[in-house]
């Protein structure tokens, strides 16, 4: 940049042209798959796969720590929908506070594990 201040009219152009791209690039990802989705009004009970963890402090400060594990954190979970019993496995995806002092979590369902064959 060569320091210059550009025009109101030049910055327009710049967000114009780069929300194109933008749409072209969501196009040639095609769907996303978090867009499909179905409302779940549902009690989930959810158990956590593991016991004793290891984790790597990454930061520290007077309000909390930040860490990382090595591997996902896998839960089971019972719930019904469409009047059907489910159960699956999946792994802790992301996590947030709500405003209201609860939390708002995503899991990404692991893959069915293949019947065995006797």
């Amino acid at each position: 940049m060569d320091g210059k201040m550009r025009t109101r009219e030049e910055v327009m152009a710049e967000i114009g042209a780069l929300r194109q791209r933008l749409a072209e690039l969501q196009r040639e990802a095609g769907p996303d798959p978090r867009t499909d989705r179905a409302e779940l009004q549902t009690a989930i009970e959810f158990i956590g796969d593991f016991d004793v963890l290891q984790a790597e402090g990454v930061d520290l400060s007077e309000g909390g720590i930040g860490f990382e594990l090595r591997h996902p954190l896998f839960f089971e979970m019972h719930f019904t929908f469409d009047g059907r019993a489910r159960q699956h496995r999946a792994h802790l995806v992301w996590m947030k506070l709500t405003d209201e002092g609860g939390c708002r979590c995503g899991f990404k369902f692991d893959a069915p594990a293949p019947s065995p064959e006797f």
